[in-house]
């Protein structure tokens, strides 16, 4: 069964943690990422028994499909590129063959997850449009006779910085856009929670009304059965 690794245990340093994962468990960690963002996921396993075992691990994208499915060992680096803007899954178990009544080992995984966002088309256009311009600023110097043609030049490359402007806002956007619908999902599960509760509180209200009422009708009968009242 999956579990939601909602806190993890300890912070080793900067970006290190652990979690205990069961012989027979699997545990999942989420990570927001944005279309092209190259994740890294290293992890060291040990036992307390002290014998080795490896780890199968998992990567799901944002829809539920598959990415990724490999075993490894007890100490290796899963690196993938997100395809697809949202929330990805990178789950992790065990490959141990005991029964499930005999798996009744905790291993120890100590992992770093490290996420390089994609460069925006603003900053590869605009150090290119850079080298451009020294390139110009240099023949300008040489050739007193191309200032037209310079001229000509800079006004492309202002255009390419515009349109290198215009697609890192594009980028912006879509980021805005991730996170906003990270936020939509966050609330819809706080309300269906809250909404489970105030149904819930109902029911016992209800059942505990009807006790009440059960019980008093059962002393009313039994003091008139007795002639009391």
């Amino acid at each position: 069964m999956k579990l939601l690794l909602i806190s993890l245990l300890c912070v080793c340093h900067v970006n290190c943690m652990f979690y205990l994962l069961g012989e027979k468990e699997t545990r999942c960690i989420f990570d927001e990422l944005s279309e092209g963002a190259t994740t890294t996921f290293r992890y060291n396993s040990s036992i307390s028994s002290g014998d080795p075992i490896g780890l199968i691990v998992r990567v799901h994208d944002p829809d539920g499909k598959l990415m990724l499915k490999r075993e490894y060992g007890s100490g290796s680096t899963v690196t993938f590129t997100a395809h697809k803007s949202g929330e990805h899954a990178i789950c992790t178990s065990t490959n141990s063959t005991k029964w499930a009544m005999y798996a009744t080992g905790q291993i120890k995984v100590s992992f770093t997850v490290d996420t390089d966002q994609p460069k925006s088309s603003q900053e590869r256009k605009i150090r290119k449009d850079d080298d451009d311009d020294d390139g110009d600023d240099d023949d300008e110097n040489d050739e007193d006779d191309d200032e037209i043609t310079n001229g000509g030049n800079k006004l492309i490359s202002l255009q390419k910085r515009i349109r290198a402007v215009m697609e890192s806002v594009e980028f912006i956007t879509q980021t805005q856009n991730l996170y906003r619908r990270a936020e939509m999902k966050f609330r819809d599960r706080a309300e269906t929670i809250n909404s489970r509760v105030l149904i819930w509180a109902c029911v016992q209200l209800a059942v505990l009304l009807s006790t009440g009422w059960y019980q008093m009708r059962s002393l009313k009968a039994f003091f008139i059965a007795k002639k009391l009242v």
